[in-house]
C-alpha cells in the first residue's frame, strides 16, 4: 500500500519532432526516488497537448498520423500495449480532406484514478517517443500528474522486480 508524502503535483516534458520521423526524449526524476526509504513516483494521470512549431495547435496539409509513448524504460522503438514498462500512449489522427481531427488515448488507461489506483515508478527515468507521418514539424508536450509516495516493502520490492523484469 502507498502513501503520499506529497500533494499532486505536475511534470512536464516536450519532444520535437520533424515531419515524417520519430523523436525521443526523457525526464530525470530521480531526485524525487528514494530506494533505501521505499520512495516512488505514483502517476495519476498523464495528457498529450499537440503543438505545431510556433507553439499553436497542430495543423497539417496532410492527413497525418502522430503517436505519443511514455514508459520506464528506454525502447528502440514503439512498444506493443502488453509491454510492462508502458505508461501512457496516445495518438492524434488528422484527416484533412474531411477536417477532422481524433485524438484516442489508445486503450491504454492515462488517467489512473486514486492514489491505489496510480501507476508506480521506482525507475528514475521516464522516457517518451512521438512518431509522425506528417509533412509538418510537431511538438508533443506530456502533463504528468503525480505525487511522491512511500511504498510498503512488498510492494517496492515487487514494483522493482516487475521493472527489472520488463528489460529482458
Amino acid at each position: 500500500m502507498a502513501k503520499a508524502k506529497t500533494a499532486s503535483f505536475t511534470l512536464t516534458e516536450s519532444v520535437t519532432v520533424q515531419s515524417g520521423t520519430s523523436g525521443t526524449g526523457s525526464l530525470d526524476i530521480g531526485s524525487y526516488l528514494n530506494v533505501a526509504s521505499r520512495q516512488g513516483l505514483a502517476i495519476e494521470s498523464i495528457d498529450f497537448v499537440w503543438q505545431n512549431a510556433s507553439n499553436l495547435p497542430y495543423t497539417n496539409a496532410t492527413n497525418t498520423a502522430l503517436q505519443v509513448q511514455v514508459s520506464d524504460l528506454l525502447n528502440s522503438a514503439a512498444v506493443q500495449a502488453n509491454d510492462r514498462s508502458l505508461i501512457a500512449s496516445g495518438q492524434l489522427l488528422v484527416e484533412t480532406d474531411a477536417g477532422l481531427y481524433s485524438q484516442a488515448s489508445d486503450v491504454f488507461p492515462d488517467n489512473y484514478g486514486t492514489l491505489n489506483e496510480a501507476r508506480m515508478v521506482v525507475n528514475d527515468t521516464l522516457y517518451f517517443r512521438v512518431d509522425a507521418s506528417g509533412t509538418t514539424s510537431v511538438i508533443c508536450t506530456a502533463l504528468i500528474r503525480c505525487k511522491i509516495v512511500t511504498l510498503d516493502a512488498k510492494d517496492f520490492m515487487a514494483i522493482a522486480i516487475q521493472s527489472t523484469a520488463s528489460d529482458n
